[in-house]
């Protein structure tokens, strides 16, 4: 039987942090197929409100903002809408679906703000091809 030996601590060097704590995180995503989805937290914070959504010219922010009544978007407590209006202005500037936009709340303007940010776990399907033998 093959004995192992004790490694003294010292020689453990490389530590690896936990993750971000992704719940933290505020986020809008916009998909393929429409929809337009907040994520828990911030579904939270607006269910039921009534919401306008805007963007910069070039789509690299958006623009949340509470609206007393109107024209504007009521938030389901899902927190996910469809708009296919904001997935044609993304892909009107070239941005990626799904988009992902990190929002912060800005007390200075009383609106939430959002950033577009590029997908880190978006999978390319570029190269990959049907191998099933028929």
């Amino acid at each position: 039987m093959n004995q192992r030996k004790d490694i003294p601590l010292e020689q453990f060097t490389v530590h690896i942090s936990p993750p971000s704590r992704q719940r933290d995180l505020l986020a809008v995503s916009i998909l393929e197929n429409g929809r337009l989805n907040l994520n828990g937290r911030l579904s939270k914070s607006l269910c039921g409100k009534m919401i306008d959504i805007s963007f910069t010219e070039e789509s690299k922010y958006l623009c949340i903002s509470e609206i007393g009544e109107g024209d504007g978007w009521k938030v389901p407590k899902s927190g996910s809408m469809k708009s296919i209006g904001c997935m044609k202005i993304l892909k009107d500037h070239n941005k990626k679906l799904p988009a992902r936009y990190e929002v912060w709340y800005s007390e200075a303007l009383g609106v939430w703000q959002g950033e577009y940010v590029e997908n880190p776990l978006r999978k390319s399907s570029a190269g990959l091809q049907n191998t099933q033998k028929k």
